[in-house]
């Protein structure tokens, strides 16, 4: 009963009972928020109460309905509480002397064809456009809008028909009878009928009609469609059908369709007496494969599959087992009826009772043949067991499915012992012993050890086999493989303990967020209360003010990260990757961390080389948003010690690290850190304030930054987090230009950024020797003549450590001595100034490619 409570408050609908004066006994929370009362209000009222005044009598007329027949259904405007108009739609039922209604706010669906009618262009395209007929009809049955289309087939312009009686194209009924029908549409609000229409040239047209009637405009908007061509189809295949009926009547045949559209299948008497089925009862798709043979039956499937699918016409013979258990030959044809574009209307055909002939043709040999084959196709193994002289034996299939050589197996019911799974041989064996003792039916499932170390399942069956005296011989039985079944079976399981799992986690992080976000607010919304007072002091509002900010801090983290874990779960987030220096970055996180670590009293270690300048093509926001996660997790569950922050070039990539001394991660839930929804270990969140998403993020961060993320923590000891990322996009060339000269500088970066290379300058050799240390650089532009060290120079020390990077001497120094010279110090060319665009582009390509 507790659980009918809690359906009936929280139920999507709107639920009340009342007497059958309509005075309110019970409602639920829905019926409350659609009208606005509280529930004490409500019971004090009666249903008449909350209609509008305009809508009572037509309200009571239908309660009075309820209470005669037992049931109703309509609409009425409603007023809430805040004198806003709305419309409900009522079930209303009687049960044990109680009126009970099921309520639906109705009031967009009512407004829509209203907003259509407002909407010009909107309603000029529904119009023009549709591809049936369409018109708006006022209650006094005059038309007032139609479209072309319908107005061409029925002959008639549409100047014609505006302002005309429907009953000018009503071809059933007279203008009295029309009006008739309206009066009863506006009760009904919506009606789906057929009729004809009559066109100008006097034919007659069969048409699908239905209407909705429009209470706020007391309008009537009417779809017609034309079914002239469908019902004259139908009524040939009718025609079709009891004339092949009276033929096949007194046959051993049947007819049948299958109606595409209707998705229905439809069956003469004829079938009805081959399947020995009741003519009352109703025949599906999936009643008549369940009568069809079970080795027959993948085949007729995949025949009726292959005919919906590509229209093929087909013939075939299978088994049935009738209704009544007899066992009958069916010969089956199936023909397809198209329209005149090609499409499928329905399928049809016969079916023959062809029994008597094949049981008069096969024999007992050849229906073992067939089942020996049929067992042998399907992988089923067949064994029997002489269990009075212990002799078992096996078909191929059952040496496959057991993974057992012919020459191992001493056709033994030990032997097979052995095979089994130890845990499921003593269920077994009594299941087959106690088979034999009371001529029983054996059916099992068990596992099996094969030789390949595969675990199968094992579905056996198995029936004592007798002499014409009665007495037991044997039992025979088959054995098939379920493994994958099985498997399937436990993956769906597995499955949905880790959908139920990851629900109870979904709710744990969805209240620890509402927590998270509720918590920040309070203090903001509190201490805005208290600043708003005229008699706190300077220091408190100093107080407050900071602690309102800290609160807003706190609050648009929580925010800022929930959006971008969702941005990044939709594929919305953009990275914007430029080159920047990696230093400048870590020094803001730095400075942003390092006040918070000393106010906790911890120990703050930052350490890099600042001497060496890191370029990183990234994007730096999402650096830093990562690093001031880690270093925030860091701060939050460490006490006391130290918090370390540090990077360091590994090859192509740089490798942060955010080490601290905090309580750690135990080892339970190592393998989860990183999962949605799990926040750790949720005791220690619930003492550690923070949303539970961060690492979340963080991992999301660096993969789409395409780097890694991984951790090495000891519960009670600390914590090292470490991620990588490269220093560069793998398809991008950077070229170094060492140029002191800022003209001939400017001139080459424009020339090489238009042909799409990223450019790094250095001022003199020596910045251009550390550029190298620090960069991942693919080619370098070296200007010999540089103050405080020169190209040459720098040239050697370069090429002592990288062997393999081009270099191409750009220098005013044309004389050849000065060439080899550029040459002899590693350069791999040699061009003057001043430099001609397409020969410089063309040396760099070569060295690049």
């Amino acid at each position: 009963m507790e659980i009918l409570s809690e359906v009936f408050n929280y139920s999507p609908v709107g639920i009340f009972v009342s007497t059958l004066d309509g005075i309110y006994v019970d409602l639920n929370k829905k019926v409350i928020e659609l009208c606005g009362y509280s529930k004490e209000e409500l019971l004090n009222m009666s249903v008449r109460d909350l209609i509008h005044n305009e809508d009572k009598e037509y309200a009571n007329e239908q309660i009075d309905k309820v209470i005669k027949d037992g049931y109703s259904n309509f609409d009425v405007r409603f007023i809430k509480k805040n004198n806003e108009e709305g419309w409900w739609n009522i079930n209303a039922v009687i049960s044990n002397n109680y009126l009970i209604g099921y309520i639906t706010d109705i009031s967009n669906d009512k407004n829509y064809i209203s907003n259509i009618l407002n909407n010009s262009e909107l309603y000029k395209s529904l119009i023009k456009n549709s591809f049936d007929g369409f018109w708006v009809v006022d209650i006094n049955g005059c038309i007032r809008e139609t479209n072309n289309t319908y107005n061409e087939k029925l002959g008639y312009f549409k100047d014609e028909l505006i302002g005309q009686k429907i009953s000018l194209v009503e071809a059933l009924e007279n203008e009295e009878e029309t009006l008739e029908k309206i009066n009863k549409i506006k009760d009904l609000k919506f009606v789906h009928f057929q009729t004809k229409h009559i066109a100008k040239d006097k034919t007659l047209h069969d048409v699908e009609v239905k209407v909705q009637y429009d209470d706020l405009n007391r309008l009537f908007y009417v779809f017609i469609k034309d079914i002239t061509d469908e019902l004259f189809i139908l009524n040939e295949l009718k025609s079709l059908q009891k004339l092949i009926s009276l033929t096949l009547e007194n046959a051993v045949a049947g007819f049948w369709f299958y109606d595409t559209k209707e998705k229905k299948l439809h069956w003469d008497k004829g079938l009805y007496k081959i399947f020995e089925i009741d003519e009352d009862a109703t025949v599906s798709n999936e009643k008549f494969l369940s009568l069809i043979h079970p080795l027959d039956k993948k085949r007729v499937e995949e025949k009726i599959n292959k005919t919906k699918i590509d229209g093929t016409e087909y013939s075939d013979i299978y088994r049935i087992i009738t209704d009544k258990g007899n066992l009958k030959y069916i010969f089956s044809t199936a023909y397809i009826l198209r329209d005149e574009d090609g499409n499928v209307l329905k399928y049809s055909g016969l079916n023959f009772d062809r029994t008597d002939e094949y049981k008069n043709n096969l024999d007992l040999k050849d229906l073992n043949q067939r089942f020996k084959i049929a067992v042998e196709s399907g992988n089923i193994g067949v064994w029997d067991f002489d269990y009075q002289n212990n002799i078992l034996e096996w078909n191929e299939p059952m040496f496959e499915i057991y993974e057992v050589e012919k020459n191992e197996f001493n056709h033994t019911i030990q032997a097979w012992e052995k095979i089994v799974h130890p845990e499921d041989l003593a269920k077994t064996n009594e299941n087959l012993y106690n088979a034999i003792r009371f001529d029983g039916l054996y059916n099992t499932i068990f596992r099996i050890n094969t030789k390949s170390g595969k675990l199968k399942y094992i579905d056996a069956y198995g029936k004592i086999i007798k002499d014409n005296d009665g007495n037991h011989i044997k039992i025979s039985g088959v054995n098939i493989d379920i493994t994958n079944s099985v498997n399937e079976q436990l993956e769906l399981k597995k499955a949905k303990e880790l959908a139920e799992e990851n629900d109870k986690l979904k709710t744990a992080f969805l209240h620890n967020i509402s927590h998270e976000i509720r918590t920040p607010l309070n203090g903001i919304i509190g201490f805005t209360h208290f600043l708003t007072e005229d008699n706190i002091s300077q220091e408190e509002k100093i107080e407050f003010e900071k602690l309102i900010k800290n609160s807003a801090n706190r609050l648009i983290q929580v925010i800022d990260d929930i959006i971008d874990l969702s941005m990044i779960e939709t594929g919305q987030i953009e990275l914007k990757k430029q080159l920047f220096d990696l230093n400048g970055v870590v020094d803001d996180v730095y400075v942003l961390y390092k006040d918070r670590m000393k106010e906790k009293g911890l120990d703050f270690k930052y350490s890099y080389d600042a001497s060496q300048s890191v370029q990183l093509f990234s994007d730096s926001k999402y650096i830093l948003k990562i690093l001031s996660h880690l270093l925030h997790n860091a701060l939050k569950f460490t006490n006391s010690g130290v918090v370390e922050l540090s990077y360091k070039l590994n090859g192509k990539k740089v490798q942060f690290k955010v080490k601290d001394s905090g309580i750690g991660i135990e080892d339970t839930i190592k393998n989860k850190i990183y999962e949605r929804f799990v926040q750790g270990d949720n005791e220690v969140n619930r003492n550690y304030e923070g949303a539970g998403i961060g690492l979340t993020l963080c991992k999301e961060l660096v993969e789409k930054l395409g780097g890694e993320i991984w951790f090495e923590s000891q519960y009670n000891v600390g914590s090292t987090f470490y991620f990588e990322l490269p220093l560069r996009e793998n398809d991008e060339n950077y070229i170094l230009i060492a140029e002191d000269n800022d003209t001939s500088f400017t001139f080459l970066k424009i020339l090489l950024k238009k042909s799409g290379y990223n450019i790094i300058r250095a001022l003199n050799g020596k910045e251009a020797v550390e550029m190298c240390e620090s960069h991942n650089i693919d080619l370098i532009l070296m200007d010999m003549k540089m103050p405080i060290m020169s190209g040459y120079e720098a040239t050697e020390i370069i090429r002592r450590t990288y062997k393999n990077l081009p270099v191409i001497a750009v220098t005013a120094d044309a004389v050849e001595p000065l060439v080899d010279k550029a040459l002899k110090a590693g350069c791999n060319s040699h061009l003057a100034k001043p430099i001609e665009p397409k020969i410089l582009l063309t040396e760099i390509k070569k060295y690049l490619n």
